[in-house]
């Protein structure tokens, strides 16, 4: 049996999301599904090693007190016996087929497992850049927010502005300064999450994004396993039928023996018993169970070959949507762009009419929250694209993996 890896988690410091998502490749559950695989490899060798014949080796002693008349008081002997199917039906060859397409099945479970968790790990990534985005822009309200209140504190003192402006500045700063603790938390509960997935613990994210470029649809991992499954589901009813089948089998034996405390008709030393036994037969009727039984064994696959089909057009679904999505999001963020220039020029001249005492501060602190809403939101845009893609590599059956830089 293959040793097992204790995984040790430790920092990521800035690798960035391909570096996260290869190490993944040792989460725990990731592992649990390489366990899975190892079992079935040893389930096949099982089976394989059912074709082979079996040789066993014996010894006996018999004592009887007293003596029993023309029986000997002692009998001892060993024995060496071979038991051989040469024909079972094709009983042992459906097994060694159906185990082959079980562990085939495993790799692809594994494959696709991974997959996903790979997908879940993107969504988290950018999910935590979208935060710090938003933080980040929280606290350039925040620092304008700390500038503006000085200044005022000046002209309130000088008698130049209310005491009002002053209070409701603080009252932003103060809502600011919540929100970015809000949202600190959650980011701090997001890397905790995506840090479980990849059983890796995080420091820094580092700068990643995906190759843009078209693919072609693939039957993801999934699939592939299924078909498999129903291949294994089909050699159980080539099993079943063996049992109708004309079996043929060989035992053979050679057996020493002597006897001790024996008479004329048992004389003591050494003897010995060579045996060689063919037989063959055939079942000819069972009540029709062996038939039933693999009708039933077919009706399983028949219905495991529906869910195959509706998962093939639900994964078809999903990769239309996926690219469909992929065009919402390039428009969004163009529209974004466009908002957030505005919205800045539209601050810069309303932050001028506010310091000129040309407006007031109810309309200062609603460009500059505006300005830091479009900013946040460019930058979230930008990063829902990224998931895009990786839900667009994702659902054509590709590892997204190798779609990161």
């Amino acid at each position: 049996m293959k040793k097992l890896l204790v995984i040790v988690p430790f920092l990521l410091n800035g690798g960035g999301l391909k570096s996260l998502l290869n190490h993944a490749q040792e989460a725990n559950l990731v592992q649990a599904k390489e366990i899975q695989i190892e079992a079935k490899q040893h389930e096949l060798k099982s089976v394989s090693s059912e074709k082979m014949p079996t040789i066993e080796v014996g010894a006996f002693l018999s004592d009887s007190h007293p003596r029993s008349f023309m029986q000997p008081g002692t009998i001892y002997g060993t024995s060496v016996k071979l038991k051989y199917a040469i024909y079972d039906g094709g009983l042992k060859q459906a097994k060694v087929a159906q185990k082959r397409f079980e562990l085939a099945s495993a790799k692809f479970n594994k494959s696709f497992f991974s997959k996903s968790l790979y997908l879940q790990i993107v969504q988290d990534y950018y999910n935590i850049k979208s935060l710090d985005a938003l933080i980040s822009a929280l606290k350039l309200k925040q620092q304008t927010l700390v500038e503006q209140l000085k200044k005022t504190k000046v002209l309130v003192e000088s008698g130049f502005a209310t005491v009002d402006n002053l209070y409701s500045l603080k009252a932003a700063l103060a809502l600011v300064k919540d929100n970015i603790h809000s949202l600190q938390f959650q980011r701090k509960s997001l890397v905790n999450i995506m840090s479980l997935k990849a059983n890796y613990r995080i420091k820094s994210l580092g700068n990643s994004h995906f190759i843009k470029k078209k693919v072609s649809f693939r039957a993801n991992d999934l699939i592939r396993a299924l078909k498999l499954k129903q291949k294994a589901i089909l050699s159980g009813s080539k099993m079943a039928k063996s049992a109708t089948n004309v079996h043929i089998n060989l035992d053979a034996s050679y057996n020493i023996y002597g006897y001790g405390r024996s008479d004329r008709a048992h004389p003591k030393g050494l003897g010995h018993q060579a045996k060689i036994d063919l037989s063959a037969g055939i079942r000819l009727y069972d009540g029709g169970a062996s038939k039933e039984k693999a009708q039933a064994i077919k009706l399983q696959a028949i219905s495991l070959g529906l869910e195959i089909k509706q998962k093939l057009q639900e994964q078809k679904m999903q990769y239309r949507l996926s690219k469909q999505k992929l065009a919402v999001a390039r428009e969004h963020i163009g529209a974004l762009k466009a908002q957030y220039t505005a919205q800045q020029k539209l601050f810069a001249t309303v932050k001028k009419q506010y310091e000129s005492g040309l407006s007031d501060y109810v309309s200062y602190l609603n460009a500059l929250s505006e300005m830091v809403t479009a900013k946040a939101n460019l930058a979230k845009a930008r990063y829902e694209l990224e998931i895009a893609y990786a839900l667009y590599y994702y659902n054509a059956g590709y590892d997204i993996r190798s779609f990161v830089r």
